[in-house]
């Protein structure tokens, strides 16, 4: 969507007619909502975060002291950020999530995501993967 025409002429289907038509930007109307007024919100609202499929470790990429872990995607509203914390995390991207450990660790990992409106937080706790890599 670029915008929004507003008025109306006698060559159109409105029930109105005006002298002028004219086109209304739509960062316009983003910039009219941005202030006290409102603001201009998806279908997810002015909510915290929603995540789906948090799955730590996944065992099918996990095992001879590695882990992957890793959620399906997010659902937000604004600007939104995405942190892993742990100490045995060596790498991460938005939606993943790698690390090392050794035989009898016990590691945890924290996944938060933030947004204006909130945060969703959740923690996993699990032995070291040891096993063979699937």
């Amino acid at each position: 969507m670029q915008g929004t025409t507003i008025g109306a002429s006698d060559t159109n289907t409105c029930p109105l007619s005006t002298d002028f038509t004219y086109f209304q930007p739509f960062n316009d109307h983003i910039s009219a909502y941005a202030g006290t007024a409102g603001s201009l919100l998806t279908a997810h609202g002015a909510a915290s975060p929603t995540v789906s499929a948090f799955l730590c470790p996944d065992m099918t990429q996990s095992g001879l002291g590695t882990f992957i872990c890793h959620f399906g995607h997010y659902n937000s509203q604004g600007v939104t950020s995405v942190n892993w914390t742990s100490s045995y995390i060596t790498w991460t991207g938005d939606e993943v999530a790698y690390g090392t450990c050794t035989q009898f660790d016990t590691v945890s990992v924290k996944l938060t995501v933030t947004n204006p409106y909130g945060s969703y937080s959740q923690t996993k706790s699990f032995a070291c993967p040891m096993g063979p890599i699937p």
